[in-house]
């Protein structure tokens, strides 16, 4: 490839050879990684200790993804299911550090995790998982929504067309959740996307309108507008506002009402209690 020297001398590089560079770079970063991992395992063989050399290897492999990458935390939460049984969850993400009883319906439990990357909701009936919740804590942690886009990467209103089934609150916490009714095909579950006010930022930066103020102040707007009987056509004006200024924080699962997923917040007091955040 010919590079035009610059009046300087140097050489001036086009964008197809910086990301080429950037890649190379990246490359030789986990070839480096790669070779320190066999280099321990190498040692730590000839001292006849396998047992102890195949579990540090994989848990240093582990650390190392986890702090460059998501993958890991990604490929947990995908194992999570609607259906599966609460043990089998259990087994994959351990204990949860609380459980509450919910007071809709004393048969359904919610079970909460605090992960570094995310936090994580369980809901219960019958040991059998019927819903749950992934909240976002970190501003590039965006797994994928089951049948649908990257959590984040548009505002409500562009993944959901159907603005009818919704639900928020700005008293003890603020809230928005959108429900979307799914087909046969994905086993009439309901996805539901929402933004809390102690998940992460995932607008993207030309997103001005995603502010944390600027989202409490179209929330403020329509609960307004629906308690002081605003007409219907202001109600569904702010309705839109809401939906299309929003990048979604967390996003759930469940074959149960959304009343529930609702429920299952944390109130801003109970979420700085039980993380100690």
């Amino acid at each position: 490839m010919q590079h035009e020297p610059e009046d300087n001398g140097a050489i001036k590089l086009n964008g197809d050879d910086v990301i080429a560079i950037q890649e190379a770079q990246k490359n030789s970063f986990w070839r480096r990684v790669q070779t320190s991992i066999m280099m321990t395992a190498a040692l730590m063989i000839s001292a006849g200790q396998w047992n102890d050399t195949k579990e540090i290897a994989i848990t240093i492999y582990e650390s190392i993804l986890a702090n460059f990458t998501h993958n890991i935390e990604y490929d947990q939460i995908k194992q999570i299911n609607v259906g599966n049984s609460l043990e089998y969850v259990k087994s994959m993400v351990g204990e949860p550090y609380v459980i509450k009883r919910s007071k809709l319906n004393p048969e359904i439990q919610f079970h909460y995790y605090s992960k570094e990357k995310y936090d994580l909701t369980l809901v219960s009936q019958d040991e059998q998982i019927v819903g749950y919740t992934v909240i976002s804590k970190v501003d590039d942690f965006t797994p994928i929504i089951p049948f649908a886009e990257n959590l984040g990467s548009s505002t409500i209103e562009q993944a959901n067309q159907d603005p009818r089934i919704y639900a928020l609150d700005n008293s003890n916490l603020l809230y928005f959740i959108d429900s979307k009714m799914l087909g046969k095909q994905q086993m009439f579950l309901t996805q539901i996307r929402g933004y809390v006010e102690y998940g992460a930022n995932l607008a993207p930066a030309s997103a001005t309108t995603m502010a944390r103020e600027k989202v409490s102040e179209v929330l403020t707007s329509l609960i307004e507008k629906e308690t002081y009987s605003a007409t219907e056509e202001e109600t569904l004006e702010a309705v839109h506002l809401v939906r299309s200024s929003i990048y979604p924080n967390f996003y759930s699962m469940t074959n149960i009402e959304p009343a529930f997923i609702a429920e299952a917040l944390l109130t801003r007091y109970e979420y700085q209690q039980f993380t100690q955040s």
